[in-house]
């Protein structure tokens, strides 16, 4: 099998495959490359084999294909998108948690739910997102980031205790006083993460 990354044909890695094309073969050639996007500060966005679209655990299964096509991207890059789509999606969580305070507020928990279940998931998402970056970045210490992530932490479980006391108005409460809040020292992180990303690009 011919292996190609981002268009350049990589003899080594199909020379250190065998001709039986077993899947510790595909498997090895997905280290290799793996290996070589990682000294080169990039991540691995496409694998085809053929011309056909798989994923990591499709082509580590592979036996055969003429030609794998590999294809990366500068993890500085894949940080920055990452960061811009965050800061968009940003005021729309904003605006879930206002209008879920707004029916707790109003003893309309039954209208809230799914709303806050959408607000939770979108939450845990960008709790993820902010984590990853910080980490890519090595920003903890320099924007403060790890304080802030450890206030939403600690925002999401007394939501969650409250959520489960049935304790709505004191959910409303810490929506409206912590967690906005503390969304807004999430979105000033962001920014500085988007600075030091490129920076540093």
């Amino acid at each position: 099998m011919k292996v190609y990354v981002d268009g350049l044909e990589r003899p080594e890695f199909s020379e250190s495959a065998s001709e039986s094309e077993s899947e510790s073969d595909a498997s090895a050639i997905l280290e290799g490359v793996d290996a070589l996007l990682a000294r080169e500060g990039r991540v691995l966005m496409e694998v085809r084999v053929d011309d056909a679209p798989m994923d990591r655990e499709a082509f580590v299964n592979v036996v055969g294909g003429m030609a794998a096509y590999f294809t990366s991207q500068p993890v500085r890059g894949l940080v920055q998108e990452t960061l811009d789509e965050a800061l968009v999606y940003l005021p729309s969580l904003e605006r879930g948690f206002e209008s879920v305070a707004l029916c707790l507020e109003q003893d309309k928990a039954e209208s809230a739910q799914g709303t806050l279940a959408l607000a939770a998931d979108g939450l845990d998402w960008l709790v993820g997102v902010f984590d990853r970056c910080a980490r890519i970045l090595s920003a903890g210490e320099e924007t403060g980031s790890d304080k802030v992530l450890g206030t939403l932490r600690d925002d999401i479980e007394r939501l969650s205790t409250f959520y489960e006391e049935k304790k709505y108005l004191n959910m409303a409460l810490c929506i409206r006083q912590n967690l906005l809040p503390d969304l807004d020292q999430v979105r000033a992180c962001l920014k500085a993460f988007c600075e030091l990303a490129v920076s540093t690009h």
